[in-house]
């Protein structure tokens, strides 16, 4: 997916661009725009090309990406808690059956969380074109 936008802030090898408002945004909620005042939309990107402080720019966002990085947040955790119910199961004091279950649940939630961010720092939305 392509947006446009304009640099408003540089950040070393990133750029903070404000998107261009549509009638009807393709990325509508996605969650990697954040919203500021007036509903305006920002999103970080790299800054590969050079671009200069308010210049207009065309990102390149890749989709598919996002779907992956939400299984890893709510996915891999989802599984850690099926785990961790299913081997507490075995233990027949309460209080082994709760560290257990705990255990396996908060571990595959840190493990789907850092997943999800070594994603995201691989694969930052792009600069790609000034315009």
């Amino acid at each position: 997916m392509q947006e446009t936008g304009k640099i408003i802030e540089e950040k070393g090898p990133l750029a903070v661009v404000l998107i261009d408002k549509k009638e009807k945004q393709s990325c509508e909620k996605c969650g990697l725009c954040t919203s500021g005042k007036n509903g305006l939309l920002y999103i970080e990107a790299e800054n590969s090309i050079g671009a200069k402080l308010g210049e207009k720019v065309k990102i390149e966002i890749i989709e598919n990406q996002l779907f992956v990085a939400s299984f890893f947040i709510y996915g891999i955790p989802l599984i850690g808690f099926i785990l961790g119910i299913i081997i507490s199961s075995f233990i027949s004091k309460k209080t082994f059956k709760v560290i257990v279950f705990l255990i396996c649940f908060i571990c595959f939630q840190l493990f789907g969380l850092y997943l999800a961010e070594k994603l995201g720092q691989k694969n930052k939305p792009k600069i790609i074109d000034k315009i």
